[in-house]
């Protein structure tokens, strides 16, 4: 496994060279470095919009109260399709694609979130998720709500309504109200 990282330090620049050239063959020179050049200035743009425009929208979110992972997965692509952009060849480029075109973006999303929730474990506590909640297992996907996303909280108000059309019968100090026809219970 520790070969692997030299070898794409050694080999990418060689693939890059060659899609350079096999490119150049096709449209010339000038429109082989005048390609590299603009995908160059697009990723330049995309990455200094990204920035603010991801601030701003997982501000947003969380202002809101939503949890704005999806937001952040979208923000964290375009951004590393930009780098992507900016490093001089077409390879690169082409690795920056899924990245930038959002139905690929999705689908790589559903793609890692099915891996993500596969490496839950379960323990005889309940079912651990990568992000470290626990909740008892066959709750959701993450041993947590029925969404799997959280606990599940149900809230609400209650209040004592009292039937004016009933008069109301105590057997004495704090006993429960019980219809007049009902019998004491032994207790």
């Amino acid at each position: 496994m520790a070969w692997i990282f030299p070898l794409l330090l050694i080999g990418w620049p060689v693939l890059e060279i060659a899609a350079v050239i096999t490119v150049a063959g096709w449209i010339g020179w000038a429109g082989a470095i005048g390609g590299i050049l603009l995908s160059a200035v697009i990723g330049l743009s995309l990455l200094q919009r990204e920035g603010l425009a991801a601030a701003r929208d997982a501000q947003e979110r969380m202002r809101r109260g939503d949890m704005p992972l999806d937001t952040l997965f979208d923000s964290t692509c375009r951004s590393i399709g930009a780098l992507f952009l900016l490093i001089p060849g077409y390879l690169t480029d082409l690795v920056a694609l899924p990245l930038l075109l959002p139905p690929l973006r999705r689908w790589l999303g559903r793609g890692l979130m099915v891996r993500v929730m596969g490496a839950a474990t379960h323990t005889p506590f309940g079912t651990r998720s990568p992000f470290g909640s626990q909740g008892t297992s066959g709750r959701g996907p993450s041993g947590q709500g029925p969404s799997g996303w959280g606990p599940t909280v149900i809230d609400g108000d209650w209040q004592v309504v009292e039937d004016p059309e009933k008069p109301e019968h105590h057997d004495g100090p704090g006993a429960p109200h019980r219809p007049p026809s009902a019998p004491p219970r032994l207790s």
